[in-house]
């Protein structure tokens, strides 16, 4: 910008209109015969062709408040994300079966960035798989959702070999093993001990055989699953291209039900 006048230039305000931003040196007071740069950035907040202005606010012609328009004109880009043409938006499945959607990304103006798919709302016991994904302009977009059925796994028992004994039986033929092994082991140091060792210990060996079974017994139940739970889910598929502040992102909504 430049003052052609032959006094000084207050300016009030430089301003840009949606979707263009300005920066400048020019200050408050331009010098007559000065010049100021002026820079106009376009910032669009949607896609396509958009208009504004950058106005600026002075004393030119000795008339304070005075205004001068420059006109600015872009080309945003964007995307669109939707239902595929004669595709529905919902489905009804079954426990285990898997629903399909299909998708359309679109653009507008000069878009031409892959833009990152993300999936939200699935119910439990269940996944979504989007392909393409990243996907590049004007992609179709197949949409998975899978479901689990339900699989009740019978317990398995591991049945005792020998039924349990009370707490008092178990102390009793603790305290007769004990007897038996201390017996024998007295035994041993008499006249004749080879035969009465020969008879004792396969009996002691016997009675903590037993012991050990009645430990042993009870089972283990195998866990089951539940399945995909029946119900009626809001499911958002977002399409997102770019990051931080010039990040653009759409979606679209999906109804899933289960039955």
């Amino acid at each position: 910008m430049q003052n052609a006048g032959k006094a000084a230039l207050a300016i009030s305000s430089i301003t840009a209109s949606n979707n263009f931003t300005e920066t400048n040196n020019c200050g408050s007071s331009l010098p007559a015969g000065g010049s100021c740069t002026i820079n106009v950035a376009f910032a669009p907040l949607v896609g396509g062709l958009l208009n504004g202005n950058l106005t600026v606010v002075d004393n030119s012609n000795n008339q304070s408040g005075s205004s001068q328009s420059l006109k600015l004109t872009g080309w945003g880009e964007d995307f669109t994300l939707a239902t595929a043409s004669g595709s529905l938006s919902s489905a009804t499945v079954a426990p285990g079966r898997t629903a399909t959607y299909a998708l359309s990304l679109g653009d507008t103006g000069v878009f031409d960035d892959s833009v990152a798919l993300t999936c939200t709302g699935l119910p439990s016991e269940s996944a979504c798989t989007l392909s393409p994904n990243p996907a590049a302009r004007r992609s179709n977009i197949t949409v998975s959702v899978s479901t689990t059925a339900p699989s009740a796994v019978p317990p398995w028992t591991i049945p005792p070999v020998w039924p349990h004994f009370p707490l008092a039986q178990t102390a009793l033929m603790m305290a007769v093993l004990l007897a038996c092994v201390t017996w024998a082991v007295w035994a041993s140091k008499e006249p004749g001990a080879g035969r009465w060792r020969t008879a004792l210990l396969p009996l002691a060996a016997g009675l903590l055989l037993i012991l050990v079974m009645a430990a042993c017994g009870g089972g283990a139940n195998q866990p089951s699953n539940p399945g995909t739970p029946a119900g009626t889910y809001t499911l958002t598929v977002t399409g997102t291209a770019g990051s931080g502040s010039t990040a653009l992102s759409h979606n679209v909504t999906l109804t899933l039900t289960v039955q």
